[in-house]
This record gives structure tokens, sequence and C-alpha cells, in this order.
């Protein structure tokens, strides 16, 4: 039986399972929602279905598909949406029916999108969502957002959440690096790669999302040294008010702890609040001022940029149990599995580089499993042969390609 190292195995699946067939159409749509009695993020999502909806009508008006009915258009709308970009997101004001959201957004309409010579793209991925980190804990004094760490999970864990191939935990009480400056390459397998692990197995995910705060701090902190001088500067329109957005997104294999994806996403926008006005970060007052709009944009731009990044990539469980022939596994019905599914058996063991780093192997066994039973968060099946004379244990790996 042939063996692969499973670093080398990480990297061959991302280059090689990135790419989708669909037969696309764009729209640009926008929604509206109103702002009364809901917190932002209720209204934002509102209005991302209003527009959704809206796009989904217009896509069957081009297909002549006139005889769907409106309910149906509303529940088809996400499944058909691969991709949706936010292009403007503003607050208009009403003296009659009051302040409402409205999102004007580019929609990626696909009825067909598949993974490229892949079964694994039937499959949600279960993902984990630490807590950040913050690189330079001071800047978050300017508007007391010092709950960032917590509140960026907690957002893009909302904004994941709504990607239907994704299963998302939210763990944000949950930090991955300290000290974070060089984060994650610094971090040695005594730390992060076990603490990925680790944070993976207990909450029976596939991978784990982390993240770096770097820079959060004002262009030109000068602008706010005197509210004098800043009220004379911004009467003559010299006020350079924008205050940066940085953060570094990781993404770990939870059976490996192997860093598989990183990418920065950065934004600015404008911060109107004085020094010592006590907004939050996440807020209803946060999301309404001009940079927390394009935050809110850029975890747009993250969930969509993860949700690309993890569709097409192949489906694997932790084996949990074997009970003769019949296996346990950690995986279920919330993440799209059925009875008669079919997963290859692969048994894994560590291995020590010349460096005595450990790393995991996979062996294919060439045995395949079908599902026999499932629940929503774990299930079971039979293979033909006797695991026992496959060793067949605990922690070995369920696979779909």
């Amino acid at each position: 039986m042939r063996r692969f190292a499973l670093s080398q195995y990480v990297l061959a699946f991302l280059l090689t399972l990135q790419s989708a067939v669909s037969f696309a159409q764009w729209f640009e749509s926008t929604g509206e929602a109103s702002l009364s009695d809901v917190s932002y993020v209720e209204a934002r999502e509102a209005a991302r279905q209003d527009a959704l909806a809206k796009a989904m009508r217009a896509f069957i008006e081009r297909k002549e598909h006139n005889s769907l009915v409106n309910g149906r258009v509303e529940a088809s709308s996400d499944s058909l949406a691969s991709k949706i970009r936010v292009l403007e997101e503003r607050i208009k004001h009403e003296h009659v029916a009051g302040d409402y959201l409205s999102i004007q957004y580019a929609v990626d309409l696909d009825a067909s999108s598949e993974c490229l010579n892949s079964d694994a793209g039937r499959f949600k991925k279960s993902v984990a969502v630490l807590g950040f980190n913050l690189q330079v804990p001071d800047q978050a004094s300017i508007g007391r957002l010092n709950g960032v760490e917590q509140g960026l999970s907690s957002a893009l864990s909302s904004a994941l959440s709504q990607v239907d191939s994704l299963s998302v935990l939210q763990q944000a009480d949950v930090g991955a690096y300290r000290p974070m400056i060089n984060a994650p390459t610094q971090v040695t397998e005594q730390r992060l790669l076990s603490h990925a692990m680790q944070e993976a197995k207990k909450l029976n995910v596939q991978f784990v999302v982390s993240g770096v705060v770097r820079d959060m701090g004002l262009v030109n902190p000068k602008a706010y040294e005197t509210s004098v001088w800043r009220k004379s500067i911004k009467f003559f329109a010299q006020a350079d008010e924008r205050r940066r957005f940085s953060v570094d997104l990781f993404v770990h294999d939870g059976l490996t702890g192997e860093l598989v994806w990183r990418e920065n996403f950065a934004t600015q926008g404008d911060w109107s609040p004085d020094l010592s006005d006590e907004i939050g970060f996440a807020t209803q007052a946060f999301w309404k001022t001009s940079y927390g709009l394009h935050i809110s944009n850029l975890l747009e731009s993250m969930s969509f940029a993860l949700d690309e990044q993890l569709r097409c990539q192949p489906f694997m469980t932790r084996i949990a149990r074997v009970d003769g022939k019949t296996i346990h596994f950690s995986s279920g019905a919330s993440v799209g599995l059925r009875p008669g599914d079919k997963l290859s058996v692969y048994r894994s063991f560590n291995f020590y580089d010349a460096l005595q780093q450990k790393g995991l192997e996979l062996t294919n066994t060439k045995a395949v499993l079908t599902v026999s039973q499932v629940h929503p968060n774990f299930a079971s099946g039979k293979i033909g042969l006797d695991p026992g004379r496959l060793n067949i244990q605990q922690d070995d790996v369920l696979i779909v390609w």
C-alpha cells in the first residue's frame, strides 16, 4: 500500500481541486430593509435576502420560467447564488418611513455549479472560527473597540453561516497566537499546530479559521490632537479622518495543524466619532459609521474567499469507534451525509522528519465504507472486510475525494 505524507497531500488537494464547472450569470440587484426596531446585522441579512430574491426573479425572467411562484424564488435564491459581492452600502433617511439600509450587490447565479471531477462538493466543510488576536492593542482604545478579538470572530461566523457549503462553529473565546507579530510562521508544533488539532478534534471540524488584526490605526493621528484643531481643519475640508483595518486570515487543516491557506484583507473608512466616544466593535453604532460599513463589506469578501477555497476540498472525517464491521464517525446530516454515501478508509500514522517534527501519514486501505445510519452530528456505516484485518482504529480517517 502506498503512503502519502499529509503535508504534501494537503498542498496537492489545494492545488488540484479549486476549479469548478459553472454556467453563471451576473446580476446587479439592490436590497433594502428597515432599520426600525431591528439590529444592524438583522437589517443587513434582510437586505441581502431581498437582493437575492430580486436577482433570482431577473434570472427567471431571462430564462422565461415565469411559472415559478415567489415562494420558490425566495427558497431557491440562496442555493443558486454562488458568488455575492457588495458594490455599495448606505443608510437612507425618509421622514415618513424612517431610516433604512440599501445595499447594491453583484450576484452570480449558477444553477449547475459543481466541483470538477469531485464528489466532495456535495458535503459541507466544517470549520471552527477562533477568536482573533490584535497586534497593537492600544489602537483599540480609539472608540473603545477593545472587543474586536471576539467581535470580529462573531461577525465572520455570522457571515460564514450564510454560506451554503460550510458548517460553522464559533469559538471566539479561544485565541491562537501568543506572541503574534510573525503569526503563523513562527508557531511550532508544540503551540499552534497541536492547538489547532486539539480544537478541531474537540469540535469535530475539518478546518480551523483564525486571524490577527494587524492594523486599525488612524491614517492621520494629528487630525485628532485637539477638538478645536479638528473642528478647524474639518471646516476647511482638510481633515483626513480615515482609519485603517488590516487582518491576516489563516486556515489550518484540523487533522495535522498544517497551514493550508492565508490571505490579508484590508480596507479603510472615515472615523467620524470623537476620541472620547465609546462606540464598541460590532455594535449597532459601529456598523453605522463609514469605517464599520467598510469592514462589513470586507467580511463579505472574507467569507466569499473562504467559501471559494474550501468548497471543493476533499471531505474528511475522523473515525470515532469501531464495532465489528460497523464503523462510527464524527460527521452526520448537518454536513450533508446520507445513507448510501460511500467514503474511502485511510489509516493514519504519526511520523517524524529529519528535524524530529511530528507529522501525519495516511495509508489508503482500499476499503470503502457505505453509510447506513445518519444522525445530525454523527453517523455509521459498514465495510465488506473485517476492520480488524486492516487494523482500523479510532482517529483513522474517512475521505470523499
